[in-house]
């Protein structure tokens, strides 16, 4: 699989940065319960890149997790087929909203049926700043690069050079920047 979770975790207003992950979530729970390991006090970010294709917001909260998905028409896709990473991820973020997928004819009927389709919590980092016009823009756009929305949500929350660091180094075979 062709992804990536890093995990961003404000403490004393300074943000740390960690690769939890070189590699897609095998679901939701195990993404949760690796966050959650961490232990950190604080605000906790993880931010998944599939395939530099499509992302993910996740923020444990008790009892669950603050979710958003940058494209729910991945649960779709095949789960059996190895073209295609994250299936899994993307169905269980859509179970735990209560979102189904979005139909084949809803698709088919949007104004750019190429375009991402976002589902979940655009309001997950407005107590940092970050409104949920902003990622409803960023998320809506089909020609930015998962990788290129997670860093301009690092910017947005002063990590972002830091992030850069990281796709320039340990992260540099996944990312098209």
């Amino acid at each position: 699989m062709s992804g990536f979770v890093v995990a961003a975790h404000l403490t004393d207003g300074v943000w740390h940065l960690r690769v939890v992950q070189r590699s897609v979530p095998e679901g939701l729970a195990p993404l949760i319960s690796e966050l959650r390991a961490m232990r950190a006090e604080g605000v906790l970010l993880g931010m998944v890149s599939v395939d530099d294709d499509w992302s993910v917001l996740v923020r444990p909260a008790p009892g669950g997790a603050r979710l958003l998905l940058g494209d729910s028409t991945v649960a779709l896709e095949d789960e059996d087929d190895p073209e295609v990473d994250g299936v899994r991820l993307a169905s269980d973020i859509l179970d735990e909203l209560g979102v189904d997928a979005p139909s084949d004819e809803e698709i088919e009927d949007a104004d750019d049926p190429d375009a991402p389709w976002p589902e979940g919590d655009f309001g997950i980092l407005a107590d940092l700043g970050v409104g949920e016009q902003s990622l409803s823009v960023l998320f809506d756009d089909p020609d930015i690069y998962a990788s290129r929305q997670l860093l301009t949500i690092a910017e947005e929350l002063g990590f972002g050079d830091e992030l850069a660091d990281l796709y320039d180094g340990e992260l540099s075979e996944f990312t098209d920047d």
